[in-house]
């Protein structure tokens, strides 16, 4: 089992490293159990924490507002929240990405 992705309750976690500043939005592979996610968006104002859950929300198909960032709000390491997808979706999503 992957451990950057795992169950709580009826959602499902998901450890990630952003990269902020990249040349284009992309899922780079994982690492020390993160899904590491390059963004073009800079870390400022929020702005990368806004690309990432756009992205991450395209990628699994569900609304913006079913991702939250529970842990890293500041930090390149975060821990998010999303519901309305199983961990078998996030795999099919993320896995081919890599």
């Amino acid at each position: 089992m992957a451990e950057w992705l795992k169950a709580r309750g009826e959602n499902i976690l998901i450890s990630v490293r952003v990269q902020p500043g990249a040349s284009k939005n992309s899922v780079t592979g994982i690492k020390e159990d993160f899904l590491n996610i390059k963004l073009c968006s800079p870390p400022l104002d929020g702005r990368a924490n806004d690309s990432l859950i756009s992205f991450v929300a395209k990628a699994l198909d569900v609304s913006r507002s079913s991702i939250q960032i529970i842990q890293g709000i500041k930090n390149r390491k975060k821990l998010l929240e999303i519901s309305g997808v199983t961990m078998a979706d996030a795999e099919k999503a993320f896995i081919p990405l890599l």
